[in-house]
């Protein structure tokens, strides 16, 4: 199942990246983008309308939906309604496995350091702010989701799945990924 982490380059074409939030989907999918050319959406960009409310889940199924008949993308995120047809589509799926501390720090890091403004992952018009049900959902990710991606991970025999545990073996992949491109 699980891959090492040698650049893939021209054989990823439609890529899937989850993780737990502040593990750094969006910005390895913006660094894959620069380095591949592959178009990126950021799933927080069609969940979300301005001032963090919920699209309705029709506009934001279809959003994704004809986001992924393109030939080369790269999706962040991690909603479990679309990762269906996601799955299908993809030819290769990252998964940012990280401590829960290592995320914790990262969203507190990012929450300053945005503090007021949209970060470029987000929607327009949802401004970072302290969210205490999002610090809830990263402190609990490595015992409810962790499992359940694996298990998801575990089934896809036709992917090329790989797994990076850290900001280190993050760093490798891309420096391995801009030697290979």
């Amino acid at each position: 199942m699980m891959q090492e982490h040698k650049a893939y380059s021209g054989e990823m074409q439609r890529i899937m990246i989850l993780g737990c939030s502040g593990s750094g989907k969006s910005t390895l999918a913006r660094v894959i983008s620069a380095q591949l050319g592959n178009e990126v959406l950021h799933l927080d960009q069609c969940f979300w309308d301005p001032g963090w409310v919920k699209a309705p889940i029709e506009q934001f199924k279809k959003a994704h939906d004809d986001f992924i008949q393109k030939d080369k993308w790269i999706v962040d995120g991690n909603s479990r309604i679309t990762m269906p047809n996601r799955l299908l589509r993809a030819d290769t799926i990252i998964y940012l496995e990280f401590s829960t501390l290592a995320c914790l720090w990262s969203v507190m890091k990012r929450r300053f350091q945005y503090w007021g403004k949209a970060r470029p992952d987000a929607a327009e018009g949802c401004l970072e702010q302290i969210d205490w049900d999002l610090f809830k959902f990263i402190w609990n990710y490595n015992q409810k989701m962790d499992p359940i991606v694996k298990d998801m991970l575990s089934q896809q025999k036709d992917k090329k799945i790989i797994i990076l545990k850290g900001r280190k073996e993050v760093h490798n992949f891309i420096e391995n990924l801009k030697k290979n491109a």
